[in-house]
């Protein structure tokens, strides 16, 4: 599962524009500049955008812990009896319960036992590419972790940046922030 973090970066480009637009109109909407309209559907249409954003992170979170749940509940190890498989010819039944004892490492790290051609129970002995498989596996239930908390945060962060934004359009600065600039008059006019 490739990282989040590329869609985080492009998310704070358009977090800092969102920030500085709605600052802007709002200032605009605090000393008349302008049209008082454009400004109110300006702010409207940017924290209905937010709101928008938040819910698509609730949803990529919710289905991020399922997938995560999933992962970390996996079908409970299997530990084959003795009479099992006893229909199934010699040749399926040490290839179905390699394929469980496979599965059952991969899934859980524990060594289960299986038939061999002998139809004897034996230990499974995990290959190189079987440890390869439980370290993939592990890798991403810590990487779903951490970006179940990054969507999150990111979530609850796309609501409250109308606060920043309103905050910011009330401070001492923003009049020399957004006050519009006027030519320079040139001193010696004459």
């Amino acid at each position: 599962m490739p990282s989040l973090m590329g869609l985080f970066g492009s998310e704070a480009v358009a977090a800092i524009a969102v920030v500085w637009l709605v600052a802007r109109n709002l200032y605009r909407l605090r000393f008349n500049l302008g049209s008082k309209w454009v400004g109110i559907s300006a702010c409207v249409a940017l924290y209905l955008a937010c709101a928008a954003v938040a819910v698509a992170h609730a949803w990529m979170w919710r289905s991020a812990d399922r997938y995560l749940l999933a992962l970390q509940r996996p079908a409970p190890p299997t530990h084959l009896a003795s009479d099992w498989g006893s229909t199934l010819t010699a040749e399926n039944r040490t290839k179905h319960s390699i394929n469980l004892a496979r599965l059952t490492f991969e899934s859980w790290g524990e060594v289960v036992d299986y038939f061999d051609a002998s139809g004897k129970l034996v230990p499974y002995e995990p290959s190189q590419k079987d440890q390869q498989v439980r370290d993939a596996y592990l890798e991403r239930i810590r990487l779903l972790e951490s970006q179940l908390f990054l969507l999150f945060c990111t979530g609850i962060g796309w609501l409250l940046l109308p606060l920043l934004a309103i905050s910011l359009a009330f401070s001492q600065q923003s009049k020399r922030l957004f006050q519009p600039r006027s030519a320079p008059s040139p001193r010696n006019a004459s």
